[in-house]
C-alpha cells in the first residue's frame, strides 16, 4: 500500500518555506507521494454541507477562510513542489474538473506529468461547494455532465496520436487543434472522487479507479462493490480499477490522537486491496507538524508501505 502525506498548501500554517520544507521532508522520510486539494473561491457563508467526510456537515460563516486560508492554487503548488523533489508521487485529491476549462486542464496537467518524469496521480470531482460553483459562474445542476465531457476531453487530447484533434459536445466544441504536449503516463489513469451513488457509477463507468474520503471500512467496501458492478455494467474490468483514500491523524497536547484507531483502519483498507492511503496530518504549529510527520514514518511506514516503492 502506498502512503501519502497530506501538503498543508492551505490554512494557516500554509506557507512558501512550508511548503518546501515539506515536500522535501516528506520525500527524505520515505513516504510514496503528497496529495493536494483544491478549491478556487471561499465564500464566506456558506449552506452547501461537506459530504466528502464521514458524514454531511454544516460549514460556519467565515469557516473556510479560518481553516483553509492563505490557499495556494492546487496545480501551480504540484508544479512547484515537482521541482523540489526527485520521487514522490504527486496526487489531487481532488481536483474539482467543472470549474476549470478542460483544454487549459489538459495542457497544464500534461506538462506537470511529462516535467515530473510521470509522477501525477489525478483524482477529479465535481466539487461539493455550490457557493464556490457560482462564484466561478459554474451551473451547479450541470457539474455532473460537464465533468463527465470534461474528461472525454482530457483523453481526446492526450490520448490520441494525430497531428490534430477535435471535439464536439454539448458543453465543449473546438475545431483541430495540436494536442500536444501529452503526459508522459500514457494512459494517464483518472481517478474519480466522491460518496455518492452517482459518484461510484462515474469511477466504474469511466474513471480508472475510486477516491474516498474517512470512510469507515465497511463503507468502503460496501463502495467497491458498487464501482465494480457499474464497470461490468460498462463493460470494463473491475480488477483494472484502483482504490484511493484518506484518513485524518491529528497531533494533539504532545501526542498522536487515537493511534489504533488510524492502525486499525489502516490495516481494514490494506486487507479490501485499498492501493494509496492520504494521511492528513493536523497540527497547530510548525514544529508538532513535522513531529507527526516523523511520527507517521517511524510507525506507519514500517507496517503499511510498500518499501519497494519507497526505496
Amino acid at each position: 500500500m502506498q502512503i501519502h502525506i497530506v501538503m498543508p498548501h492551505g490554512g494557516p500554517l500554509a506557507s512558501p518555506e512550508m511548503i518546501r520544507d515539506f515536500a522535501q521532508t516528506v520525500e527524505e522520510s520515505g513516504f510514496h507521494g503528497l496529495g493536494f486539494f483544491d478549491h478556487l473561491a471561499l465564500p464566506r457563508a456558506v449552506e452547501s454541507e461537506y459530504n466528502l467526510g464521514a458524514k454531511p456537515t454544516g460549514i460556519p460563516e467565515d469557516n473556510l477562510k479560518k481553516t483553509l486560508t492563505p490557499l495556494y492554487e492546487c496545480l501551480t503548488v504540484m508544479g512547484y513542489v515537482a521541482g523540489l523533489t526527485k520521487r514522490v508521487r504527486l496526487s489531487t485529491g481532488i481536483l474539482v474538473l467543472p470549474l476549470r476549462n478542460p483544454i487549459y486542464n489538459a495542457r497544464q496537467i500534461a506538462t506537470l506529468d511529462a516535467m515530473s518524469g510521470g509522477r501525477v496521480d489525478l483524482g477529479i470531482g465535481v466539487g461539493w461547494l455550490e457557493e464556490e460553483a457560482t462564484a466561478m459562474q459554474m451551473p451547479w445542476d450541470e457539474r455532473g455532465a460537464r465533468t463527465d465531457e470534461h474528461i472525454a476531453v482530457l483523453r481526446t487530447l492526450w490520448e490520441s496520436d494525430d497531428s490534430y484533434v477535435s471535439y464536439k459536445g454539448r458543453f465543449y466544441e473546438f475545431e483541430e487543434i495540436d494536442p500536444k504536449p501529452h503526459p508522459l503516463q500514457r494512459p494517464l489513469p483518472i481517478l474519480i472522487g466522491g460518496h455518492a451513488p452517482v459518484a461510484r457509477r462515474r469511477a466504474g463507468r469511466v474513471g480508472n479507479g475510486w477516491i474516498t474520503s474517512k470512510l469507515d471500512p465497511e463503507a468502503q467496501a460496501s463502495g467497491m462493490e458498487d464501482t465494480r458492478a457499474a464497470a461490468v455494467a460498462a463493460g470494463r474490468d473491475p480488477d483494472a480499477l484502483q482504490w484511493f483514500t484518506s484518513i485524518d491523524v491529528r497531533f494533539e497536547h504532545g501526542a498522536i490522537k487515537a493511534p489504533e484507531k488510524v492502525f486499525d483502519t489502516l490495516r481494514a483498507y490494506q486487507a479490501l486491496g485499498v492501493g494509496q492511503v492520504s494521511l492528513n496530518a493536523m497540527a497547530r504549529d510548525r514544529a508538532d507538524m513535522f513531529a507527526l510527520v516523523q511520527w507517521l514514518a517511524t510507525e506507519i511506514l514500517p507496517q503499511f508501505g510498500d518499501t519497494e516503492i519507497a526505496a
